[in-house]
């Protein structure tokens, strides 16, 4: 149990990362942060909106036809 939970916490700690680094990206590429906010916002949105249906999909049917 305790191996899972560190397994966990590096993960979360890993994806947590990806937001930060990918607006400093975008800052030092040229774009001013009402830019990023925007293309954040809706990357996020996009995900949260593929990632209920595929879900569904996949539970539903099988998870190779979600990948389609």
């Amino acid at each position: 149990m305790k191996k899972y939970l560190i397994k966990v916490t590096l993960d979360h700690f890993a994806f947590g990362l990806t937001i930060p680094i990918s607006v400093i990206w975008q800052l030092n590429r040229g774009l001013n942060i009402e830019q990023v906010a925007i293309v954040t916002t809706i990357a996020t949105i996009l995900t949260l909106v593929t990632d209920i249906p595929t879900g569904f999909i996949a539970d539903k049917y099988d998870r190779k036809l979600s990948l389609i």
